[in-house]
């Protein structure tokens, strides 16, 4: 298709122009026409998606499977839902050892309770939830205030459960945020993306936020 706009129809064009008019004429005509193909071209590339508006619904090109199914049953209004973005929130701060400023976990907590009421969120989760209630435990106390009961807290979670575990919730200078939504339409989940991480950029200029994962790639 490219050959044939950019080189076999010009060359057409040029040919039938040749025969019928002066070659003055024949060469304005000529410029003409490459000054509005460059045009067209650098238009193209500067702006490929002008008109284009994606209303991608994926589980409806699957419609009575059990992944369909399942789908609706957990997009139910009270269920988890479907599938989920992921998030990694770190301290710009520091690059070591993050996970046991109680500041950290205060603000990851903090934004796990915000983002959980934007529109299109069922639920969010991280390693926090558990921390905070060993800590309420322990400590008598929501969430930890010091590193040492930040540590308790991980020490016991890193005692029951495997490394494969504890590496998908966590890193020593990072936590993972997931954000469960109904994951039935493209372009709801792409603006929740930005919508969390807008919230995060603009009230937590502290907080390194990077999406990852399948969904997020979509």
């Amino acid at each position: 298709k490219i050959t044939a706009v950019f080189i076999q129809h010009p060359l057409k064009a040029a040919i039938w122009i040749n025969t019928r008019f002066s070659i003055r004429a024949t060469a304005i005509m000529m410029i003409t026409v490459v000054v509005v193909l460059t045009i067209g071209a650098v238009y193209q590339i500067v702006w490929p998606h002008r008109n284009l508006i994606i209303r991608s619904k994926p589980l409806e090109f699957i419609p009575n499977t059990l992944v369909y199914k399942t789908s609706k049953e957990l997009n139910k209004p009270g269920y988890l839902g479907f599938d989920g973005l992921n998030f990694l929130l770190e301290p710009r701060w520091t690059k070591t050892e993050g996970i046991y400023d109680p500041r950290f976990i205060q603000m990851v907590q903090k934004i796990a309770e915000e983002v959980s009421g934007l529109p299109e969120v069922y639920q969010t989760y991280s390693i926090v939830k558990p921390v905070g209630r060993i800590n309420s435990q322990s400590f008598h106390k929501q969430l930890p205030t010091s590193e040492a009961e930040t540590r308790y807290a991980f020490m016991n979670i890193e005692n029951k459960l495997p490394p494969v575990v504890l590496r998908a919730l966590y890193y020593h200078n990072g936590i993972r945020l997931m954000v469960t939504t109904s994951a039935d339409d493209s372009n709801k989940m792409f603006e929740l993306r930005k919508s969390v991480e807008n919230y995060v950029r603009s009230n937590f200029p502290e907080i390194k936020i990077s999406a990852f994962g399948r969904v997020n790639l979509y």
